[in-house]
């Protein structure tokens, strides 16, 4: 883990203060599952929602283990037109340049989550972890992989927020995988993702925290 460390000075570091799409990502994590991760990320979007009904989020849900949100929308939307992993397939073999972006825009733009307030509802974008199943089974990209090989070490976070500006995406709200886990390092260790940590009261949850 600690090999040629020397080689990454500069690199650890965003270059900037703001993502390049200017757009905020709310990051949700626990160190254990089953603490209420999920529920507080769509609390605090249904309140968003309500208090903020002309605004337009973007829902990601990159919890690949244990895709709860997926399994939810999936039931009430059907299979998504691109997914979290059809995502990071673009990131790790291909340009990310302004046609692909726009190409990426336009599918994430057609999956839609549905809130309910307290008197309507209203809808949002949303990206899954998958389309079916069968694309878990035959994953090829992960954060690890694509970071691994690429001189950017926030190559998905800056992606996800250039997208969602041209989506015209108010904020991101993203659900990671529970634990200490490259699945969720890439939006842990960029310190312009903004992270709500959820915990229970067990001693094991609480020190992982901190």
């Amino acid at each position: 883990l600690f090999r040629d460390m020397e080689s990454y000075k500069g690199k650890l570091s965003p270059a900037t203060e703001t993502l390049p799409g200017n757009v905020k990502i709310l990051a949700f994590h626990s160190y254990k599952g089953g603490v209420g991760r999920t529920l507080s990320l769509v609390g605090l979007l249904r309140e968003c929602s309500q208090a903020y009904p002309d605004k337009k989020f973007l829902v990601i849900d990159s919890d690949i283990e244990a895709p709860g949100l997926t399994w939810m929308n999936e039931s009430s939307n059907g299979a998504a037109s691109i997914s979290y992993l059809d995502l990071l397939d673009v990131i790790h073999y291909e340009n990310i340049d302004e046609d692909v972006l726009d190409k990426l825009a336009g599918m994430m733009s057609e999956n839609i989550i549905r809130i309910e307030t307290d008197e309507v509802y209203h809808e949002h974008y949303f990206l899954p972890v998958y389309r079916s199943i069968k694309q878990v089974m035959e994953m090829t990209s992960t954060p690890g992989t694509i970071l691994y090989g690429n001189d950017n070490k926030f190559i998905i976070t800056e992606t996800v927020s250039r997208l969602a500006k041209k989506m015209g995406v108010d904020m991101v709200f993203v659900d990671l995988r529970a634990g200490v886990t490259e699945l969720s390092a890439p939006f842990l260790f960029d310190s312009r993702v903004r992270k709500y940590y959820v915990t229970s009261t067990s001693m094991q949850s609480i020190c992982g925290i901190k």
